[in-house]
C-alpha cells in the first residue's frame, strides 16, 4: 500500500469519505491524485469491505510508527533488545530479533544507535555488513552503485 493510498483510504474508511471531492477536502491531495487511486481502491473496498480495509490500514499504520520509530512497536522492541543483550546477546542477537519482529534495515540502524550510542553511519555498516541482513548485501551494493552512477551522470548533465 502506498502513502497514497492509506490517506485516500482512512480518508473513506475513517473520516466517511464518499466522493473523490471529499477526499480531496480531506487529505489535501490533489484531484488527479485522488481520481487516480480511487477507482481502483474503491472496488477493493467493496469487494474486501470496511473491516479488511481497516485491519489494513491499522497494519500500515503501526508499519509507519516502526519507520519513524516511534509506537508501542518500537519500545517494545527496544524494551526487548536491551534485556537481550542485559543476559549477553550479541550485536548479531539483536539483529536477528529485529529482523525476525518485521524491522527493516532503517529501524535495526536506529536501534544499534539508541542502543549502544553507535553513530548513525557506524551503524549502517554495522546493520549492512551483519550476518542477519547478507542475503540483502548484494542487492542492496547493487542499488547504491546505481544511485551513484546515476548521481554522477546527473552531475555531468549540468
Amino acid at each position: 500500500m502506498t502513502d497514497v493510498q492509506a490517506r485516500i483510504l482512512r480518508a473513506m474508511v475513517r473520516e466517511g469519505a464518499k466522493s473523490a471531492g471529499e477526499v480531496h477536502t480531506a487529505t489535501g491531495l490533489s484531484l488527479a491524485a485522488v481520481r487516480a487511486e480511487l477507482t481502483f481502491l474503491t472496488g477493493l473496498l467493496f469487494s474486501h469491505g470496511k473491516q479488511a480495509w481497516e485491519a489494513a490500514l491499522t497494519a500500515y499504520d503501526h508499519a509507519a510508527e516502526r519507520r519513524l520509530g516511534t509506537g508501542p512497536d518500537w519500545e517494545a522492541a527496544l524494551a526487548a533488545s536491551r534485556a537481550l543483550q542485559a543476559k549477553g546477546g550479541t550485536r548479531e542477537d539483536v539483529l536477528f530479533f529485529l529482523r525476525r519482529a518485521g524491522f527493516g534495515k532503517v529501524e535495526s540502524i536506529k536501534a544499534l544507535h539508541q542502543l549502544e550510542g553507535l553513530p548513525i553511519a557506524k551503524g549502517k555498516e554495522a546493520v549492512h555488513l551483519s550476518a542477519v541482513w547478507s542475503d540483502r548485501y548484494r542487492a542492496d551494493e547493487a542499488f547504491h552503485d546505481e544511485l551513484e552512477a546515476a548521481l554522477k551522470q546527473l552531475g555531468e548533465q549540468e
